[in-house]
């Protein structure tokens, strides 16, 4: 795999990174660059005399040897929700070398759908607090998708449409990843100039990163998905509309076998040169998620052979990265291997390589996918992970596995899951889970706690040992109110795999370690975390009330139960509040933040806004919700209003049940909140409270089984 950069650069981006990180003993780290280990990447660490020595294959293995130290010598850590940097003085020794050679030739990381979800509103500073956690975590294959709009612009302008048309066609920032994967028009933009200017100047400086600590970016390739407006240029093009992506208009896609296809692939490639320097990994999917044209009859193989052709008529290297995802088995039956990636993108629940005979021989990763919309909510498959992943790598057939990959639909939740996957990287069997629980404890509190061990015992056994599920046990809160929820997003489950009453304990159990760990960020993000899941969990009992006394005509007892219902959301609220990690304000304004121009800066917060609701227009049901997320503001605002009016209207309906008008009252809620979407009010987007005091008094209120009754 090639860097493109020397060892020196690597070197020194690894001392910036570690300066970056432990700025008051960077100077006692020395770092080397060691030849691989049969073409497998290695570190090493060895510590004396407060001195440690880093020697890596590269800038990655220098990171994960650093970061290896960090967690395994020193007992510190570093993850999104905060940092527990408290390092022993002086450094402590190593026993001996410590060496690690990893099994996997590729370690990926992203989804598309990540940039939209988790990314669009990034700053640089941000971006290289990533950057840095990819390098610690031993990411060498990031997906690059910033800037892309840039290179369809100069692409698509070579072939003869004009700047407007492609900035019409592009879809907005909340939503760039569907326009990228190929699966809507527009939606959430248009974009201006200035802002694509923006996120290209971004993604130059994302790559040279990337590049200066060894890893090797992918970039989007090219499927098809073209503007309409192509065919004003070129009339006799192969250019047809697909059948719509779950209600919006069908996109328009240029057929691979036509000869135009090659042409603005090479174009697309070269301008991906121009802006962003050298690629050879390319990712791109042949009709994601969409039905095939020409009602079925399509040639997907030579489509399939079209699409490598074009990547590789303008970089004979390319190698085509593909995902599991929809992965019709005629796109790369007759690929040949060395030019295809694989990504198996949800191993951790539903594995294809056991479907497929290993992708027919095919190069390919197992994917730990985990989250879906971004969704806040504690969940995992810890078990599965450590059993499954080491399982594959002994497997008789295997096939070509070559790597591993996180591709999350959302990041920044569940740390733990995320520590532990990136750790497999360098392993090829699975440490004691328990044991290995225990000392991560230990390093994201800086400290060891018989209560905080009791909490994580419960948490490993409890949600982080969940069944094959799309994501987090969802709350009846974020569901659109009816008289018989059955879900909340479309793929989601309310459905508990657990005691809720073990959360209650270990949220006891956690809140018991304060006096230790209160000024640890990781300590108060893990207590606000564990209350918003207890609470959350609280409100099913108290829904479950409220439509049992409609039935049954009771209006005290629903008027009892919908008050508890709302002030449990107030509560909810009022916990999150004092925690950055779950505002609506710190969204909303860093949408505002990325745009230039005053009327961009509504449309980036309608983008913000409409994507954790709506997510698209009321008269497609299939996304509404779908990125639901339990966010100070958003509760209190959107899903607080919802609920309300829902409850007054069964209020007026409870002495005949059979009068309540559901469509009617629906059409009426997907009005207001259209209308919440446009708003412009300002949530805080800092934490306002003190997470140890507030759980104090919701420990006291809600820590015990919720009686409906009471």
């Amino acid at each position: 795999m090639t860097t493109f950069v020397s060892p020196e650069a690597q070197v020194a981006a690894v001392e910036s990174l570690i300066r970056r990180i432990t700025p008051a003993v960077a100077e006692r780290f020395e770092l080397r660059i060691i030849a691989p280990e049969n073409g497998a990447d290695v570190f090493e660490i060895d510590a004396r005399d407060g001195r440690v020595r880093l020697s890596g294959s590269g800038g990655v293995a220098l990171a994960s040897a650093f970061h290896w130290y960090l967690k395994y010598c020193c007992e510190a850590h570093v993850s999104w929700s905060g940092v527990q940097l408290d390092l022993p003085d002086p450094l402590p020794a190593t026993p001996g070398p410590i060496r690690k050679v990893s099994p996997h030739r590729y370690r990926y990381y992203l989804n598309f759908c990540t940039f939209s979800y988790s990314m669009p509103w990034w700053t640089w500073e941000r971006w290289e607090r990533e950057l840095d956690w990819m390098a610690l975590h031993g990411i060498n294959l990031p997906l690059a998708a910033i800037g892309h709009e840039a290179v369809l612009i100069g692409a698509l302008g070579a072939l003869g449409l004009n700047e407007e048309e492609v900035r019409t066609w592009l879809a907005g920032p909340a939503y760039r990843a569907w326009g990228l994967m190929g699966n809507i028009d527009s939606w959430g933009g248009p974009v201006s100039r200035a802002w694509v200017d923006a996120q290209c100047a971004l993604q130059q400086r994302i790559v040279k990163r990337m590049r200066e600590l060894g890893m090797q970016p992918v970039f989007p390739g090219f499927a098809g998905h073209v503007p309409e407006a192509l065919r004003r240029v070129f009339p006799h093009a192969g250019i047809l509309q697909l059948p719509g992506w779950y209600g919006y208009p069908g996109v328009h896609f240029l057929d691979p076998r036509d000869p135009l296809f090659k042409v603005l692939a090479r174009e697309i490639v070269e301008q991906q040169r121009r802006l962003y320097g050298p690629g050879e990994f390319y990712a791109t999917d042949l009709l994601h998620e969409l039905e095939m044209p020409e009602g079925g009859h399509f040639d997907l193989k030579a489509a399939a052979q079209g699409i490598l052709e074009g990547m590789r008529a303008a970089n004979p290297e390319a190698i085509w990265v593909m995902q599991s995802w929809s992965l019709r088995p005629d796109v790369l039956r007759e690929l040949p291997a060395n030019q295809v990636l694989v990504l198996d993108l949800f191993c951790d629940s539903e594995p294809k390589w056991t479907q497929t005979d290993a992708f027919h021989g095919k190069p390919w990763l197992w994917c730990m996918l985990h989250n879906f919309g971004g969704r806040t909510g504690m969940s995992g498959r810890l078990d599965r992970i450590a059993s499954d992943l080491p399982n594959a790598l002994r497997h008789p057939k295997r096939g070509d596995l070559r790597g591993i990959g996180i591709a999350p639909e959302g990041i920044e939740q569940n740390p733990v899951i995320y520590d532990f996957m990136a750790e497999m990287a360098w392993r090829t069997e699975s440490p004691d889970l328990a044991g290995w629980i225990t000392r991560y404890t230990r390093r994201r509190y800086g400290g060891d706690a018989a209560e905080a061990r009791k909490c994580w015992e419960i948490l490993a056994r409890t949600v982080y040992r969940g069944p094959t599920a799309y994501g987090p046990v969802e709350s009846v809160i974020c569901a659109r109110p009816s008289t018989n929820v059955q879900r909340v997003s479309s793929n989601g489950s309310r459905k508990r795999y657990y005691d809720p009453a073990e959360l209650r304990e270990a949220w006891r159990l956690l809140y018991q370690c304060r006096d230790c760990f209160a000024r640890r960020e990781t300590y108060r993000y893990d207590l606000v975390d564990l209350g918003r899941q207890v609470l959350a969990e609280s409100a099913e009992p108290l829904y479950a009330a409220a439509i049992q006394a409609w039935k049954r005509a009771d209006g005290a007892a629903l008027r009892e139960a919908a008050n508890r219902f709302l002030q449990l959301i107030d509560d909810l609220d009022d916990l999150l509040a004092t925690n950055e990690h779950f505002l609506l304000g710190k969204w909303v304004s860093a949408a505002r933040a990325a745009a230039p121009t005053e009327e961009e800066r509504a449309l980036f917060e309608w983008n913000a806004r409409t994507q954790v609701t709506l997510w698209s227009s009321p008269e497609i049901p299939e996304f509404h919700d779908y990125a639901n997320k339990q966010w100070s503001g958003l509760l209190k605002s959107f899903y607080r209003g919802r609920w309300e009016r829902f409850f007054q209207a069964l209020e007026k309906s409870v002495a005949s049940p059979g009068s309540f008008d559901e469509p009617g009252f629906r059409k009426e809620l997907l009005a207001w909140e259209e209308e919440w979407a446009r708003r412009r009010t300002e949530h805080p987007d800092r934490p306002v409270g003190d997470c140890i005091e507030v759980t104090g008094r919701l420990i006291e209120k809600h820590g015990g089984a919720v009686d409906p009754a009471r």
